[in-house]
């Protein structure tokens, strides 16, 4: 008995024992961080450099799949790891051993593309730095030209812990110029420094993937393959299934309006449908019906006594601004009251760079709370310095994006709570929904008319003060409710001819007006705003009709 209770004892230490060992082997297995630098050159063509630091403790070689490539091919493909470079084995063999792949790299070309592979070496730690050349990266549309491609794959036994992709190209990106997308992995995507930088906030799984969708203007690259469709097919696809340009969950309607969504829910499953196309119908063209009533009419009066980030629900629903334009627009404000300003900092020795930097003049002030939080987000980014850099903002944002993105909802949902309590909202329940949902009161209706009023008076500024007193308008303060309204590069240059002596007093010069829009650009993450192509959060889905990448890869 007491050595058969041995043997049992052994038997359940010896299991115990082997699934440690195998909990620890599997987690030894892994991908700890992949860094992406892709260089656009002038015909659209891409040099492809990636950095893979792995912990490898099974297989013989690492392998990577690309296909979906259309006329893409893939040249040049080179391994260095420790400085030393790998022997390219132009007859690739899956089947040889370990110790026979080590050193050695190759390309196996299969019905639907290629997959890149190298040897794994020694078990253990690896940094392994590739290089290959991808032609016809870039594609021509009818009406631009994009790059839509696959960087990483799901389904690989190797998803990385930390991703970062970069792309470059020989002039500088613009936000003006070019717009980005980024899909299957939490993180985000910005312009940054001349870049387009996308970082993952958390680990991938082998579910996730990376996609990045980048428009340029037609004519950039010197492309050969021409898909024949626009960019607006390309989006659609690539939008279906994502995170971007979802529905809000609150609107603001007339009690008809109301009625009738009522009204067609009740009715026949097939009114549904009706009600999704009449909601998306009448989503696009609501604002601009409503605007054309006031056609003609002006005021320069501001509609809102109080603070401005109050009427946020109500500005977004008219589709008059966002998440960068209320960001941006309390940076003016906040420059505009002494609270800081925006500074071109230089540094360096002899050779000095420069950046542009918020610099804080005031530690503490009195703000409505969600102001507050914001401009406090600021000083936690800043750690601890008088200033905070685009770049550095961006970054804090990119690991902070779900409490930049609650932040944006809070603000929706204050603001609608503010103007139910001073009476131009007033809350309603919606149908089967059972949503909260907001029609205007009869002040609200007014208060709505004053905000297209003002928006013409902006819209029109030159032929409304062509024989006004320059002197009786605060310009500071309009600057701040057009940039609100989404409507600053149509007004400014209207002042520049009119009241040139007047901007010359103004606290925003144009330097200090186009560096609010970029903070506000680099640091969007709301994902309303991210679906306008000019960075902020990636989307947990859609990407389809990318090319290159695939499934698969990793080990084997």
């Amino acid at each position: 008995m007491e050595k058969k209770g041995l043997k049992v004892w052994l038997f359940f230490c010896t299991l115990f024992i082997m699934s440690k060992v195998s909990f620890v082997y599997a987690e030894d297995h892994q991908m700890q961080a992949l860094t992406i630098h892709i260089f656009l050159q002038p015909d659209g063509s891409a040099v492809v450099t990636e950095k893979r630091e792995v912990t490898l403790v099974e297989g013989t070689e690492n392998y990577l799949v690309i296909e979906n490539l259309g006329q893409s091919l893939i040249q040049d493909f080179t391994v260095v790891e420790n400085g030393q470079p790998y022997l390219f084995e132009p007859n690739w063999s899956i089947d040889a051993s370990r110790q026979e792949k080590k050193g050695k790299n190759g390309i196996i070309q299969t019905e639907a593309g290629y997959e890149l592979v190298w040897g794994i070496g020694d078990y253990g730690a690896h940094t392994y730095e590739l290089q290959y050349t991808v032609t016809e990266m870039v594609k021509q549309l009818t009406d631009s030209q994009l790059l839509f491609w696959r960087f990483v794959n799901d389904q690989t036994n190797l998803p990385p812990q930390q991703l970062q992709i970069t792309i470059e190209m020989a002039q500088p990106f613009e936000i003006e110029n070019e717009q980005i997308w980024g899909f299957g992995f939490p993180g985000g995507v910005h312009f940054e420094d001349g870049l387009v930088v996308a970082t993952s906030s958390e680990p991938l799984t082998s579910e996730d993937y990376a996609t990045l969708l980048v428009r340029f203007l037609d004519g950039t690259f010197q492309v050969n393959e021409n898909l024949g469709v626009s960019f607006e097919q390309i989006k659609e696809q690539a939008f279906d299934q994502s995170d971007y340009e979802r529905s809000e969950n609150y609107a603001i309607g007339t009690l008809e309006e109301q009625g009738l969504r009522l009204f067609t829910v009740l009715f026949l499953p097939i009114s549904l449908i009706f009600v999704l196309v009449l909601a998306a119908f009448k989503r696009g063209i609501a604002v601009t019906y409503k605007a054309n009533q006031y056609q003609g009419q002006y005021t320069s009066e501001f509609p809102y006594d109080g603070p401005i980030i109050e009427l946020y629900s109500v500005v977004k629903q008219l589709q008059r601004t966002n998440f960068e334009r209320l960001f941006s627009t309390l940076l003016l404000k906040w420059v505009y009251e002494g609270r800081i300003d925006i500074q071109t900092l230089k540094e360096g020795g002899i050779f000095k760079t420069s950046k542009v930097a918020i610099v804080f003049l005031e530690e503490n002030f009195d703000a409505p709370p969600l102001e507050k939080t914001l401009f406090d987000y600021l000083k936690l980014a800043a750690a601890g310095q008088k200033q905070v850099t685009q770049k550095e903002f961006s970054k804090w944002v990119t690991k902070n994006r779900k409490l930049i993105t609650q932040w944006e909802k809070d603000v929706v949902a204050a603001s609608q709570a503010s103007l139910v309590e001073k009476g131009f909202l007033v809350p309603k329940e919606s149908g089967f929904f059972k949503k909260n949902r907001y029609e205007l009161t009869a002040a609200g209706e007014n208060l709505q008319e004053k905000i297209y009023l003002l928006c013409n008076y902006l819209q029109d500024f030159s032929k409304q003060n062509q024989a006004s007193d320059p002197a009786t308008e605060d310009w500071d303060e309009l600057l701040i409710w057009a940039n609100f309204f989404g409507l600053l590069e149509t007004t400014y240059p209207q002042m520049q001819q009119l009241v040139p002596n007047a901007l010359r007093e103004s606290v925003y010069s144009e330097q200090l007006l186009t560096a609010t829009r970029i903070y506000a650009h680099q640091t969007s993450v709301s994902s309303n705003d991210s679906s306008s192509g000019s960075g902020g959060s990636t989307s947990s889905g859609g990407g389809g009709g990318s090319f290159g990448g695939g499934s698969g890869g990793g080990t084997r």
